[in-house]
């Protein structure tokens, strides 16, 4: 009976980690990441293209902080599906964007049809980027 408990167990950590997976390949490069939301939780995403640059924390429960100042500020809100993730920054827009793994580690690119933001790195926990 122990066995069984403790196989049970180990399935359901295997399967929660599997939920973050990657598959096919997605349009901008890479792996599609199947439910970004679980690898973009509780993480500070920092990317860049030409000028902009973005060092967002991704709060579980859904705020978005901006972290470039090196004091972080709520810019909006974040929700994320099976595929995609959607960013609601009020009168600055809503995004939706496909998040593509380009290695097991990234970087990772965001992809919203023709537009591209590809390099963007993940750090653990509410932090600046460099």
């Amino acid at each position: 009976m122990k066995a069984s408990i403790w196989v049970g167990a180990i399935a359901l950590v295997w399967g929660q980690a599997a939920l973050a997976q990657t598959t096919s390949p997605c349009a901008c490069g890479g792996a599609l990441v199947i439910k970004p939301g679980l690898l973009l939780s509780a993480k500070t995403a920092c990317a860049s293209r030409g000028s902009e640059q973005w060092s967002e924390y991704h709060e579980p429960g859904g705020r978005l902080l901006d972290y470039k100042g090196g004091t972080p500020e709520v810019v909006g809100t974040w929700t994320s599906n099976n595929n995609s993730v959607t960013y609601d920054y009020g009168t600055g827009g809503r995004y939706s964007w496909f998040v593509c793994k380009v290695a097991d580690t990234g970087p990772y690119s965001f992809c919203q049809g023709t537009n591209v933001i590809s390099g963007a790195t993940l750090k653990a926990g509410q932090t600046s980027c460099p």
